[in-house]
């Protein structure tokens, strides 16, 4: 006989895996993959690509100026990973604006006061390379270009793991 408790549990792990299994339907790049090379911006001036920040670690964040989600995490990204690792030479945050320019981008920096590097990808091209759908995605690249770690969506318990393992790889306790 199941008891309610058995049940549940039942239902916690058909939805987990049901989970996983959609979040795999929209990646292309998971955890353990080499990340993708690509180019953008820096500064409205330097073209450069992901293979020049090797040797750091990288917190690659896609968002959207129009999605919830997204305004809830930026604030705590910038809490509490960009201001205890900015300065840091051996790190690296990229908030990418799927389907921004750099017109959308500034306006929204400076609605919201953001000192968090933002960087566009107008045509999506950048997140397509990554992902099919859904944000805010966030990818961990190590210092040797891996990706070590994938999230999709935002809530706190994913959230602490992302700054767990950025501290991890910057040996911060």
């Amino acid at each position: 006989m199941r008891t309610p408790h058995s049940l549940l549990l039942v239902f916690l792990c058909i939805s987990f895996v049901c989970y996983a299994q959609k979040a795999d339907r929209y990646a292309i790049i998971n955890a353990g993959d080499q990340a993708p090379n690509f180019s953008f911006v820096k500064n409205d001036t330097v073209n450069m690509h992901l293979s020049d920040l090797k040797g750091k670690v990288v917190l690659l964040n896609f968002f959207a100026t129009w999605c919830p989600p997204c305004k809830k995490e930026l604030p705590k990204i910038t809490e509490e990973i960009w201001n205890k690792h900015k300065d840091n030479e051996q790190f690296e945050l990229m908030i990418v604006g799927r389907g921004h320019n750099q017109t959308d981008l500034r306006k929204f920096i400076e609605k919201n006061n953001y000192s968090l590097p933002f960087y566009a990808d107008k045509d999506k091209k950048i997140f397509g390379s990554f992902a099919k759908d859904i944000i805010p995605r966030s990818y961990i690249i190590n210092k040797n270009g891996l990706v070590v770690y994938q999230s999709l969506g935002f809530n706190e318990d994913e959230f602490k793991k992302i700054v767990h393992i950025i501290d991890s790889l910057l040996i911060i306790k």
